[in-house]
């Protein structure tokens, strides 16, 4: 290949087809950054597209004593937190500083009293659902579709909840999948903990993640715990704290329960942890008794860990497919937990699970990209891979010509073009022809085209031989009004979603 010309290898043609409007910054409001499972969605979310050369504004309505630090050197979220003021003054310069923005906000865990005075400043915005509805701070019912073109839910268990309660926007269901590093499998990390927490070496170790809340239930860990030492020798270890009042006295409950029922030496409370990864070395297996959630994140982070997983199995954990996880109903005695934990070995092999990648955190930029349109420009968005010599690019370009001054629309393409031909003609038929993205990643390509055809108003998109990522992508967060038409050769489409 080292010897073939230069003229018969495709080359990208540069400014053969113009970048359309750029990535609008990614804008986010949330109450703290206390460690929880929405806090760490929101902070890999950010981190991702930093990553990429995005810019983000992380709006932190509250300070709290134990918080999850910002990436290290991610300088490209900017963190607006709240200062002297009250929290409702800092929302309304938050409603004048963002009231331009043309894409939604990301909001977690506000509440709606908070997000009427960003709608009363003409700011969109798209709450997120990270709990079943026994941990709601919203009404579903309430958001108002002209300023929430969308809502999320952590899991399809929870938007069936919303659904239910009267949802009248659009909502749909994103489980995030958390990264776990490398210390949660190092063997050195997991003999230091427990050498330094006084674990005996032969100890089976149970480990339970969460803030002490009623939610968490880690009085019942207790139980199970106590349960569990009538057959073998183990240690309960909670990593968490408290955040409020409430937390305190659900502490006191935890260690009174510990003592009435004998097994005070067998726990440990290590508090809040950061990083959290060699704590999942030090056990053999994660429980989570939780009254209700919404999809744990904990769970999630054990999994990839290679953790066993003996949880209850309430809002979304049933969603999780992983032969690891072993649930049972929230109402099962402790003896039935026990006897799930009694069956695993303290573990000799410490390895990552086979699919522990996290699953595309980026995914919550597609939340934000609907555009407010003024005034319908176009009626459909034609969508395809490039404006390259082929046959497929061929037709699009005699039908965009035959049409144009007939029919409202633009073309948008998703990669690079080698080959100025098709883009000269369509310019020269008035045909107004962007490519989305500076990359051809599927990402990138979706959000444009979400955010272009919401811009311009547009009825249809018309994917003209174009990825099959893209398309779901697109097909899972365009606004339920616009029609998609798929144009691909015989059975093609269908044939790369198989």
């Amino acid at each position: 290949m080292a010897n073939v010309p230069a003229y018969l290898v495709a080359q990208p043609v540069r400014d053969a087809v113009a970048i359309g409007a750029p990535a609008d910054t990614l804008r986010v409001i949330m109450p703290s950054l206390a460690r929880g499972g929405a806090e760490r969605i929101v902070i890999e979310w950010l981190a991702a597209e930093v990553h990429r050369g995005r810019n983000a504004e992380l709006a932190i309505l509250h300070r709290r004593s134990q918080e999850y630090q910002l990436p290290a050197g991610v300088t490209a979220i900017t963190t607006i937190r709240r200062g002297a003021e009250s929290v409702e003054v800092f929302v309304d310069s938050l409603g004048v500083r963002w009231c331009d923005a043309v894409s939604a906000v990301s909001a977690h865990l506000v509440p709606d009293a908070l997000l009427a005075r960003l709608w009363e400043k003409g700011v969109r915005t798209v709450p997120v659902i990270h709990n079943t509805r026994e941990g709601w701070r919203n009404d579903p019912a309430a958001w108002p579709p002209s300023h929430v073109p969308l809502a999320i839910a952590c899991a399809e268990a929870v938007r069936v909840q919303a659904q239910e309660a009267g949802c009248r926007v659009p909502i749909v269901a994103v489980r995030h999948r958390p990264s776990v590093g490398a210390a949660a499998t190092d063997r050195g990390e997991r003999n230091r903990i427990r050498v330094e927490w006084n674990i005996a070496p032969g100890a089976f170790v149970i480990g339970v993640v969460g803030a002490f809340k009623a939610q968490k239930n880690h009085c019942r860990a207790v139980e199970v715990l106590a349960a569990l030492r009538r057959t073998r020798e183990a240690c309960l270890v909670i990593l968490g704290g408290t955040l409020d009042a409430s937390g305190y006295k659900e502490l006191d409950r935890v260690v009174s329960q510990a003592a009435a029922l004998g097994v005070g030496d067998a726990l440990r409370l290590p508090g809040f942890v950061e990083p959290v990864e060699p704590w999942y070395a030090a056990f053999d297996a994660l429980l989570n008794v939780s009254r209700h959630e919404g999809l744990s994140i904990a769970t999630q982070e054990a999994l990839a860990a290679g953790l066993p997983v003996i949880a209850t199995d309430v809002g979304g954990q049933g969603e999780i497919d992983h032969p690891n996880l072993w649930l049972l109903r929230a109402d099962s005695h402790a003896c039935a937990f026990a006897a799930r934990l009694a069956a695993l070995p303290v573990r000799e092999v410490l390895c990552t699970a086979a699919d522990a990648a996290p699953r595309f955190p980026r995914i919550f930029s597609l939340t934000t990209c609907w555009r407010l349109s003024v005034r319908q420009t176009i009626d459909t968005l034609f969508v395809t891979a490039n404006l390259n010599a082929g046959g497929a690019q061929r037709s699009l370009v005699n039908l965009a010509c035959r049409i144009a001054g007939r029919h409202r629309f633009a073309i948008g393409v998703c990669g690079e073009t080698t080959h100025p031909a098709f883009a000269g003609k369509l310019a020269a038929a008035g045909v107004s022809v962007f490519r989305f993205s500076h990359t051809a990643d599927a990402f990138d390509a979706a959000e444009g085209i979400v955010a272009s055809a919401t811009r311009t108003g547009a009825r249809n998109i018309c994917f003209w031989n174009v990825d099959p990522c893209i398309k779901l992508l697109v097909a899972r967060f365009a606004p339920p009004a616009l029609r998609l038409i798929d144009v691909s050769p015989g059975a093609y489409a269908y044939q790369e979603l198989d």
